[in-house]
């Protein structure tokens, strides 16, 4: 849902066009909608990290849900509906604060794994790609320098991992959350050069893999492309 809500709304932001808002307004609403019930507090459930295992209020899963609401704002401003606009952006902006208080450690470097983590635990926030990418403005530019920081401390010979839970890192995530610190080279070159390191050692002869270790190399999973295409 999250994401339907997100790439039609990337279809509309880059292409200046509301023939698709307009075509299926109703279920995009019908989905926003939901959206505004299962975001702020996500039900214990796996995640597309499904190799973690299932959890109640992912926080990562809190930042793609309010991705999803926003987006709906911002289509229902370009389809001339002020008040389904109103209503989402003050939606947004009222759940990016209670995300931040319930999943951004206390130090405010990093987000936690889900809201009830300690504050060792980390993600690498890919989820707020459409944020930066889309201009949805839900967060500071001082944040994404923080989080930035933070993983040039946590990144590995081959990358930064997922997430504190292991070393486990995946190839889509990882490119995704670079270009989000496109203004950050280092942050940047954390992410990028991981991937570039992996794939330039030789490890094996397979295809490129979504999903490695990046302290050790060696493939985990298949072998899709995902986010590394945009």
């Amino acid at each position: 849902t999250g994401n339907m809500l997100i790439l039609s709304y990337a279809h509309a932001f880059l292409t200046n066009t509301t023939h698709l808002i307009n075509a299926y307004y109703p279920t995009l609403l019908s989905w926003a909608n939901e959206l505004t019930t299962q975001t702020l507090y996500p039900v214990t459930q796996v995640s597309t990290d499904d190799f973690e295992g299932a959890e109640a209020n992912y926080t990562n899963l809190a930042l793609k849900g309010l991705c999803g609401i926003m987006a709906m704002g911002r289509m229902a401003g370009f389809a001339g509906r002020v008040e389904d606009k109103e209503r989402f952006e003050s939606i947004a902006s009222n759940y990016s604060g209670l995300i931040l208080e319930n999943g951004l450690s206390a130090d405010g470097t990093h987000f936690k794994v889900t809201y009830q983590s300690n504050d060792s635990s980390w993600i690498s926030a890919y989820n707020l790609y459409p944020d930066v990418a889309l201009s949805l403005d839900l967060f500071e530019p001082a944040l994404y320098e923080k989080l930035g920081d933070f993983y040039a401390t946590v990144a590995q010979p081959y990358g930064v991992p997922l997430d504190s839970r292991g070393t486990t890192t995946k190839t889509d995530w990882s490119i995704m959350t670079a270009a989000m610190h496109l203004d950050n080279p280092g942050t940047r070159d954390a992410f990028v050069h991981g991937v570039v390191n992996y794939v330039s050692s030789p490890f094996d002869f397979r295809p490129f893999p979504d999903r490695y270790d990046s302290v050790e190399g060696g493939v985990r999973a298949l072998y899709p492309f995902g986010g590394d295409e945009f």
